[in-house]
C-alpha cells in the first residue's frame, strides 16, 4: 500500500469513530450557525433579553459584512459592518427588549461585500408580569402554642 493510501485509511477509521455532529447553517458564503428561525425566551415589557449567534464567512478571502433589517423590540448588540477573515466566524449579540404586550416578529439580513448572504428571522413574545395583593400587613391575633391562626391574602397578576 501506498503512504496515500495508508493515510486516507487512517481517516477513514478515525471519522467513522467520531459521533455525528450536526450544525444548522443559513446563508451561502455569508452563514448564520443556527436554525433559520431563532425565538428569544418571553421577555417582561420593558426588560431585555439578549441572544448570541455565530456569523460566518465561508469564503476564501475575508470579508466585510454588513448587517440591517432590525426594528424594534430587536436590535444588534454592536456595529452593523463587521470583517470576518477568510473561512472564520464572529458572534453577535442580539437584544429583544419590548415595550408593549404581544408578539413580534423580525429579519436580520447579512450581506457580504465579496460574496453571500444570509437572513435569520427572530420571534420574542413581550409579557406582563405585574403582581398585587390585598393587603401589605397581615396582623394576627395572639396564637396558642399548637393552634392555628390564619388570614387570607389575595395575589393577582
Amino acid at each position: 500500500m501506498t503512504l496515500t493510501m495508508n493515510l486516507r485509511l487512517l481517516l477513514l477509521a478515525l471519522t467513522a469513530s467520531l459521533p455525528l455532529l450536526s450544525i444548522a447553517q443559513v446563508g451561502n458564503g455569508v452563514v448564520f450557525y443556527s436554525e433559520a428561525n431563532l425565538a428569544f425566551t418571553p421577555t417582561t415589557v420593558d426588560s431585555t433579553t439578549i441572544l448570541t449567534v455565530e456569523l460566518g464567512n465561508e469564503v476564501g478571502v475575508a470579508q466585510t459584512v454588513s448587517l440591517s433589517g432590525l426594528d424594534g423590540p430587536f436590535s444588534l448588540l454592536g456595529p452593523s459592518d463587521i470583517t470576518i477573515g477568510s473561512e472564520a466566524s464572529s458572534t453577535l449579540s442580539l437584544a429583544f427588549a419590548p415595550t408593549s404586550l404581544g408578539d413580534f416578529t423580525d429579519t436580520l439580513h447579512a450581506q457580504g461585500a465579496v460574496f453571500g448572504e444570509a437572513n435569520i428571522v427572530l420571534s420574542g413574545e413581550g409579557i406582563q408580569v405585574l403582581l398585587e395583593w390585598s393587603a401589605d400587613t397581615l396582623y394576627f391575633d395572639t396564637t396558642a402554642i399548637g393552634a392555628t391562626s390564619y388570614q387570607d391574602l389575595i395575589i393577582t397578576n
